[in-house]
This record gives structure tokens, C-alpha cells and sequence, in this order.
């Protein structure tokens, strides 16, 4: 088996996240996607919870781990992000990878919510990394979304993949979009770079909106 894999453990879905590496931010950048239609609108409170969930790693001279979160919402903003912080849902992650029960997830969102939203966009970080997907990510996006389409197929499903980098002070910058799916930032402490895609692995329009 190799170093990154997704295997099934007693009907939990094992996801192992590659840690994006310059070797990773180059394959990325080489691949040609085809432009998805439509697109994504973020808030800038969102954006500043996005900030604050991934920042919340930070473990002083220890490597950063790889969270999931997600958020929801009507059309194509969203307003309302979800932490998993139980074991349930996020039951296992280190630096270069996050295991995840995805039936664990719709639960706890459809309890926090009532049911799963129109729009629910799945983001995991990339510790100083790149927010390019690896083929194990790739996976993940395509086995995951059968999953919440067999309890909701009304549900459109997007992904999100944050680089984070950083732990000192540096020069506050505010909320840009850098291109069609990518979203770049620094709070006075860390680097921020959130790109988003389809499924298919293929880029989503977002926008900043407000």
C-alpha cells in the first residue's frame, strides 16, 4: 500500500489527506482543469470563522494538524460554518492526514441544522501547504459526495482545501481573490489560501461578497 491511502475500517471511511508539498504545488498547478459554471459567495464573517477554525491548530513547537470543517448555506453563499470537534466525526489526524466518518458528519450537521442544507461545502486544511488536491483528495471529494447524495440528493456538494502557513507576526492583508477559485488572506499571524472545487476536482467561481 502506498504512503497515502483511503481504505474502510468497519464501515468508516478512512481518509488519509496529503500534506501539498512544493512537488504537490507544481503537479497542481501543471494539471488543466475545465472552469466549473456557477459559483460561490463567501462573507467576509465567514471567511474571518474560516480564519479562526484553522488558526486554532497552532501547537507551539509541534507541527500543525489537518482539520475538516464545513459550511453550509442557501443558493450559492454560504453563511454558517460547522466544527467537528468530536471524535465521532474527526477521530483521528496528525500533520499529513485526517481520518474522517462521513455518516458521523451528515449526523452531526443535520443535529445542528435539521437537515442537510442546499449547499454544504467541505473544506480540510493543508498544513504549509498548497491548496492543490491530491489524487487521494480527489477520491475523497467523489466518495464522499455519493455518500451525501444517498441522504440527500437535493444537497449540491463543493470542497475546499485551506493552505495555512505561518505562526509569527507578519503584515495584516486583507480578503483577495488571487483567481477564479482561490482566495488569499493573512491575519497578523498566518497565511491564508482557500481554493474550491467540485466533485470532479474541478475549479468553483467564488466570490467575495459584501
Amino acid at each position: 500500500m502506498g504512503e497515502w491511502e483511503i481504505i474502510v475500517e468497519d464501515g468508516d471511511l478512512v481518509v488519509e489527506f496529503e500534506k501539498s508539498g512544493e512537488n504537490q504545488k507544481k503537479k497542481g498547478k501543471a494539471e488543466k482543469t475545465e472552469k466549473q459554471s456557477g459559483g460561490l459567495l463567501l462573507q467576509p464573517p465567514v471567511l474571518k470563522s474560516m480564519e479562526i477554525r484553522a488558526q486554532s491548530i497552532f501547537r507551539p513547537g509541534q507541527k500543525d494538524i489537518e482539520i475538516v470543517y464545513a459550511l453550509s448555506g442557501d443558493g450559492y453563499k454560504t453563511d454558517m460554518l460547522h466544527q467537528f470537534s468530536t471524535e465521532d466525526v474527526l477521530y483521528d489526524s496528525s500533520s499529513i492526514e485526517a481520518n474522517v466518518n462521513i455518516e458521523n458528519m451528515i449526523a452531526h450537521i443535520k443535529a445542528e441544522i435539521g437537515e442537510l442544507p442546499e449547499l454544504l461545502v467541505i473544506v480540510h486544511t493543508h498544513p504549509e501547504g498548497t491548496p492543490f488536491p491530491s489524487p487521494q483528495d480527489k477520491l475523497f471529494f467523489r466518495t464522499t459526495a455519493q455518500t451525501i447524495k444517498q441522504h440527500s440528493p437535493g444537497t449540491e456538494v463543493f470542497y475546499g482545501i485551506h493552505a495555512i502557513s505561518g505562526g509569527s507576526v507578519r503584515a495584516k492583508k486583507d480578503y483577495k481573490k488571487v483567481n477564479e477559485n482561490t482566495i488569499k488572506w493573512s491575519s497578523i499571524t498566518h497565511d491564508h489560501e482557500v481554493a474550491f472545487y467540485t466533485k470532479e476536482s474541478k475549479p468553483v467561481e467564488v466570490g467575495i461578497n459584501g
